[in-house]
């Protein structure tokens, strides 16, 4: 599952790509005024794309927009196992909120590729709001980074515990705080959560500006 996940980011995703270098030297006069003529405009006027007029999003596009981020939350409970056994409270809180999401997901075969699926195919509909739109790219790019860290789960439980419990704490925090702030920002606020490093500028290439 996790390695069709894998392949799925390369054949969708290919915002990433704007990260890698280039074989065109940075010197070339070409490239410069590529860069002048598109990354300026683009990122000085992003902030009028995402809430026109600077109106903030209406009450059931703020609920809509925080649905998809269950896909990351149910995955990235597993990662919070250190934390939970080291503070009961959060792990009674993961049981009675979050555990139950995860049964679900797993109750169901392939839930997660075809939501996933799913997510991609809404990401590109222009019925839908830009506002949403960002942020169902934004989940889906969330899950594929929970790939990464959960293909190396079973080599990690052959090392000691003082060196896979930072490194999965580490990932759990991040990815927590990446949900939370989304929450916050979409419910409380009514804009777009993208202030996330990577993730948010790579959600931003993938769509476009529209």
């Amino acid at each position: 599952m996790k390695i069709l996940l894998v392949i799925l980011l390369f054949v969708n995703c290919g915002a990433f790509t704007g990260f890698l270098p280039s074989k065109v030297s940075s010197n070339s006069p070409s490239l410069t005024s590529f860069r002048t003529s598109f990354r300026t405009p683009f990122h000085t006027s992003l902030s009028s794309f995402n809430n026109p007029g600077g109106e903030e999003a209406p009450l059931e596009e703020r609920l809509l927009a925080c649905f998809p981020y269950l896909l990351p939350l149910a995955d990235g409970a597993e990662f919070g196992k250190f934390i939970y056994q080291r503070l009961p409270v959060l792990g009674t809180l993961e049981r009675a909120t979050v555990q139950p999401l995860v049964n679900v997901f797993h109750a169901v075969p392939f839930s997660s590729l075809i939501i996933f699926i799913g997510f991609s195919f809404a990401a590109r509909q222009p019925s839908l709001s830009r506002f949403i739109r960002f942020n169902i790219q934004q989940a889906i790019l969330l899950d594929i980074a929970l790939i990464f860290p959960s293909l190396f789960g079973g080599a990690a439980n052959e090392l000691p515990r003082y060196l896979v419990e930072p490194a999965t704490n580490f990932v759990f925090y991040a990815f927590a705080a990446s949900i939370v702030y989304c929450f916050f920002s979409n419910l409380a606020l009514g804009k777009e959560p993208n202030e996330i490093p990577v993730v948010s500028s790579a959600a931003n290439q993938q769509l476009g500006p529209f």
